[in-house]
């Protein structure tokens, strides 16, 4: 799981070179209950008012087939990205296909893993993103 940066504001956004080196979550704070949050489709899934990031993992797999995303499709960004980053990855699309933003899951994380491959996927960005949008936010994930 990706903690935040130590010192400053989660909400300070890091340089492409900062994201490279912690990879596509950058410095966004991501927690089993702020995945929760964004992707209320988790909630079926998971057995504890506490799930751990174990629990999340599974829940996003089981949402990934519910959106139509393949098997492959999911073992591949698990291998890409690793399996919390493949979690958080089907979360944020998992979000957006709920506003009716994304048509096809399965394309949408497709082209993430391109995105990944060629060095520009920026998860914290969406993250930071959907977190300005829940209700009661104040620019900070919870």
């Amino acid at each position: 799981m990706s903690g935040s940066r130590p010192g400053g504001s989660p909400r300070a956004a890091p340089s492409d070179a900062a994201a490279a080196e912690v990879g596509p979550i950058g410095g966004f704070p991501t927690t089993p209950a702020f995945l929760l949050r964004i992707a209320p489709a988790f909630r079926s899934w998971v057995t504890s008012a506490r799930p751990g990031p174990a629990e999340i993992v599974e829940a996003a797999y089981y949402v990934a087939g519910e959106m139509g995303i393949s098997r492959h499709a999911w073992e591949t960004a698990c291998g890409l990205l690793g399996r919390w980053t493949a979690a958080v990855a089907v979360a944020v699309i998992a979000n957006r296909h709920a506003a009716g933003l994304v048509r096809s899951p399965g394309g949408y994380l497709r082209g993430m893993l391109e995105q990944h491959r060629s060095g520009g996927l920026r998860l914290d960005r969406s993250l930071f993103g959907i977190a300005d949008t829940l209700p009661g936010s104040q620019s900070k994930p919870g």
